[in-house]
């Protein structure tokens, strides 16, 4: 899992050696320039080791760590949504999907999108949780409408997004949760949305 989440990032990590390199670079030099400006004239074999080390050694420890880290949430997705009642989905109207392909700075992750009566959705994992995040026009929800999701799934059940409603589903919850379950709570999710005229969002 590791070498393929390597092979879909591999291309971006050169780009942000050089940026963060180059970050590292200027600001390393601005604060010796501080210093010099300030009386201080540090020895220039002691100059030259702390800029080698700033500017490839703690870019690389960076990189390093943010990969990590990134790679943690890929396999947690991969697992989250091979397992059941995840791995349902794609047996109705979802797709699995490699987020951010394209993209120089964002690392590729894992992911499900689907759609149900124009709604597009999105699954995507996230510290243990699973995701299911139907595209709404946020700028259309009122009070109101909180109110009425709230009553229909209980206050705890849902979240609200710059983009989106979403249902979590915590992996670490001992309760076992059926797919017809979460097919379920899809649907009456974008029925509801239907009724009140809530548009989908993109």
């Amino acid at each position: 899992m590791l070498k393929e989440f390597i092979e879909f990032n591999k291309d971006k990590y050169l780009l942000m050696l050089k940026w963060t390199s180059a970050i590292f670079t200027i600001l390393t030099i601005s604060g010796f320039a501080v210093g010099f400006f300030y009386g201080y004239r540090p020895k220039y074999e002691l100059f030259l080791a702390i800029l080698f080390s700033i500017s490839i050694f703690f870019p690389i420890f960076t990189i390093t760590i943010g990969t990590l880290k990134e790679f943690q949430t890929y396999r947690k997705s991969r697992m989250a949504l091979s397992k059941y009642p995840f791995n349902e989905l794609t047996k109705h109207g979802f797709s699995e999907i490699y987020t951010h392909k394209d993209s120089k700075w964002n690392y590729t992750q894992f992911g499900l999108i689907g759609e149900l009566d124009s709604y597009s959705m999105i699954c995507h994992v996230n510290n243990s949780v699973v995701y299911i995040m139907i595209l709404t026009n946020m700028a259309k929800i009122r009070r109101e409408h909180r109110k009425k999701i709230s009553a229909e799934f209980g206050r705890w059940k849902i979240e609200y997004h710059w983009h989106g409603i979403t249902i979590p589903y915590r992996t670490s919850n001992k309760k076992n949760i059926s797919s017809n379950e979460v097919l379920n709570d899809i649907t009456r999710l974008v029925e509801l949305l239907k009724r009140e005229g809530l548009t989908a969002g993109y």
